[in-house]
């Protein structure tokens, strides 16, 4: 089951290595990933496509990322739109 999350992170790579880990800690294979720099903010958005193995089916991605501390206004996105 894919998974397409956005989240708003502190602009750097510390936020994206994060979520990185964390989600391939917990053995999702991330399919895809964008980070977008706002012009003049301290805010970027991130866009993450997840897929899940068979074991962590019951485990949502977003609720993984709701965990970091950094991370605000996260939203599970359909069919690829905010």
């Amino acid at each position: 089951m894919r998974e397409r999350i956005y989240a708003e992170v502190e602009n750097g790579t510390d936020a994206l290595l994060r979520a990185v880990s964390l989600l391939r800690k917990k053995e999702f294979q991330i399919v895809d990933l964008d980070l977008k720099l706002r012009e003049s903010s301290v805010i970027s958005d991130l866009y993450i496509t997840v897929e899940g193995s068979k074991e962590n089916k019951r485990m949502k991605a977003r609720d993984l990322m709701e965990k970091l501390y950094d991370f605000k206004n996260i939203k599970c996105i359909e069919g690829g739109k905010l």
